[in-house]
């Protein structure tokens, strides 16, 4: 029996279609003020998540030249943040700009934050 012919097609673009980056046509690079997306913390440290409390803002940087990407609180780096905008968000930050992360909960070892363009 020949197989094919599935009624469903799959499309790799369905990602969520909120606030994310584009790349000016001109100049190629993306445009850092429309990236913002949420995520958990990867490898938070559990001795600084224990300093960390819902509301709290976290300054976002690369822990080198190559990453990762931090979130990083006053009392030390809470853990890295994993995401497909990965080259976007270092491009931007080379240029300057800055990310700030709001903590949106804690729970079990796991923090959930949202990431945005701050300047």
């Amino acid at each position: 029996m020949g197989g094919g012919g599935g009624g469903s097609s799959y499309n790799p673009i369905d990602k969520p279609k909120t606030n994310l980056s584009s790349n000016d046509p001109e100049t190629g690079s993306p445009d850092c003020s429309e990236i913002s997306f949420q995520t958990n913390v990867s490898s938070p440290d559990p001795d600084v998540l224990e300093e960390v409390s819902n509301g709290d803002i976290l300054s976002v940087s690369l822990s080198s030249e190559s990453g990762p990407l931090v979130a990083v609180h006053e009392k030390g780096t809470v853990g890295s943040i994993s995401h497909y905008l990965f080259k976007d968000i270092k491009d931007c930050i080379e240029a300057g700009h800055t990310f700030e992360a709001k903590v949106l909960s804690i729970s079990s070892g796991n923090c959930q934050i949202s990431v945005y363009f701050v300047s």
